[in-house]
């Protein structure tokens, strides 16, 4: 059976020092790795790419909690969307 790919989509504001706990919940088959940042002041996505090169940023549009469910995901490509947060 051949597997759907799989976006795994991370809200994230001020979460640099979270991302290396994450690094153990994406999994092996992601398809790819979406950050939607939520203004974040801390260099989270600089971050984050020096954890995943290949990660894919997209800014919130405007501020609040739940706002990432509003980016613009139109362009991914994968069949199943895993949205979590990034917070332990």
């Amino acid at each position: 059976m051949l597997e759907s790919p799989v976006s795994v989509v991370i809200p994230v504001l001020d979460e640099a020092c979270n991302i290396p706990h994450t690094v153990f919940w994406i999994p092996a088959n992601a398809y790819e790795i979406i950050l939607v940042d939520g203004f974040s002041m801390d260099d989270t996505v600089a971050f984050a790419r020096q954890v995943w090169p290949d990660v894919r940023a997209v800014t919130q549009r405007r501020q609040g909690k739940g706002m990432f469910l509003h980016a613009d995901l139109s362009s991914m490509p994968a069949h199943l969307q895993i949205r979590d947060r990034v917070t332990t």
